[in-house]
């Protein structure tokens, strides 16, 4: 009874467009894809039939991949082409105490030009984690991913629904950069962070249903490991109800991974049929004709077409044939088309307000780093000058004769004069000098000119100074 139970869970995944089933291992495996490689692999396996023994040669045309992914233009089909091509050499890598995978993500392709489609397969190496799987997988919701726009972010989408249940995980940082096979591209910790975690942290903020916050674990100075938490996100509401039912059903059920599958069978048989019935059986639409549009229409595009439609009734519309009209609607492709500009033109908005905040958080993090190494120069300065002062103990008295004889040094002689209630000593002239006033200012400038190894100290600081745009001076 488990068995068959589970095979109609498969199945139900399977023909659910907006469902992938993961092995864990290829969620926490070592690879490296562009955006676009990342969509193409994830179209790949919304076309996979999941309760399968083995695989079977894929077939995809450059126009379904394009509405899958929501792309326009004419330049898809050279750069898909360009980007199957690289997708040869991927490979991908895992080991635990149970394991080892050494992969190519695809084996072949065969791209057929006139026609416009490709060819592309599976490798072999790959089953255990994409068919039949009965333990250690993820079911991902595939709309979470084509709304973002990084590889890093779909990454850490994937991780973050893996440990959903969980809540938290953490992950070294040298490993996440193994995984993400970028260890050679960043190794500056910074770069790192703002490149790759916090771009991830925003894109998943405005555009997925979950997103992660981070906290930052350090040996010494050093950031060796990352904390993180699972957040569920609080997008827009969606006008929709049908869809916002199936999406609270299938959160509710995502507490264990089969349960979830299980419940899908359910609510797409029963729930998806009674809730649009319920919307218009008013206007003498049979069940049997919604089950007729089931087959055939996305639930978007029909909610879609019962939206439009009320609006047009509210609005005082005169509709004589309100049924046809509405099955009209349902089956026309303006109202997705228009559905899906419009929700581009809101991702464009929430890309740039994240990339603006991004830049802005950038900026506040390279000040703190000038900040936190200007302080530190300045210490190892003053540090030095102490040593110096304390290890010669007539040294100050020339300095103070040097500082009375102009202008400017005469006047922080006199400061000092009052400051210690002209009780002239090594004491109070280090107390006067590490309050760090004008007093102390002339003392460095005089210490500098005499001793060389403040020139060292500025040499040894130099490197960092320079790569994050801060000028050194004495």
């Amino acid at each position: 009874m488990k068995t068959e139970k589970r095979e109609q869970a498969l199945d139900s995944v399977t023909k659910d467009p907006y469902r992938i089933v993961k092995g864990n291992p290829l969620i926490e495996a070592r690879f490296e894809l562009t955006p676009t490689q990342m969509k193409l692999f994830i179209y790949m396996l919304s076309l996979l039939d999941i309760s399968k023994e083995s695989f079977v040669p894929l077939t995809i045309t450059v126009k379904d991949f394009q509405k899958f992914t929501g792309v326009e233009g004419g330049s898809l089909y050279s750069h898909l082409q360009q980007e199957v091509k690289k997708m040869i050499d991927k490979k991908v890598y895992y080991k635990d105490d149970r394991i080892e995978l050494d992969s190519h993500l695809i084996s072949g392709y065969v791209y057929f030009k006139k026609e416009g489609y490709f060819v592309l397969e599976f490798p072999n190496l790959l089953k255990p984690f994409l068919l039949q799987l009965k333990e250690n997988f993820t079911v991902l919701d595939i709309r979470n991913i084509l709304r973002l726009d990084s590889s890093y972010a779909m990454r850490f989408y994937e991780i973050c629904k893996e440990k959903e249940r969980i809540g938290t995980f953490e992950f070294e940082v040298d490993k996440l950069k193994r995984m993400f096979n970028i260890e050679h591209k960043y190794k500056n910790y910074f770069d790192f962070k703002m490149k790759v975690v916090v771009q991830a942290q925003n894109e998943l903020m405005k555009n997925s249903e979950l997103y992660f916050e981070f906290t930052e674990i350090k040996q010494g100075k050093k950031v060796v490991k990352l904390r993180f938490v699972v957040k569920k996100n609080k997008l827009e509401e969606v006008e929709d109800p049908l869809v916002e039912q199936i999406s609270a059903s299938f959160k509710e059920a995502n507490k264990d991974p089969l349960p979830l599958i299980t419940q899908s069978i359910e609510i797409q048989a029963n729930e998806t049929l009674n809730l649009i019935y319920d919307q218009v059986k008013d206007f003498g639409i049979t069940q049997h004709t919604i089950k007729d549009w089931l087959d055939e229409i996305s639930i978007e595009q029909i909610q879609l077409a019962i939206n439009y439609l009320k609006k047009e009734l509210i609005s005082g519309r005169n509709i004589k044939n309100i049924g046809g009209y509405l099955t009209t609607m349902v089956k026309s492709p303006d109202l997705m088309q228009a559905q899906q500009q419009e929700v581009k033109k809101k991702e464009e908005a929430k890309r740039v307000q994240a990339t603006k905040k991004a830049e802005v958080q950038s900026k506040k993090e390279q000040q703190q780093r000038k900040d936190q190494l200007l302080e530190e120069y300045t210490n190892a300065k003053r540090k030095e000058a102490n040593m110096i002062l304390s290890q010669n103990p007539q040294l100050y008295r020339n300095i103070l004769d040097r500082m009375s004889s102009n202008l400017l040094g005469s006047m922080q002689y006199d400061s000092y004069l009052q400051f210690c209630g002209g009780q002239i000593s090594i004491d109070t002239f280090l107390s006067y000098f590490n309050l760090g006033t004008g007093f102390y200012g002339i003392v460095m400038n005089i210490l500098e000119s005499e001793f060389p190894v403040f020139g060292y100290i500025k040499d040894e600081y130099s490197p960092k100074a320079k790569e994050i745009g801060l000028r050194l001076t004495y």
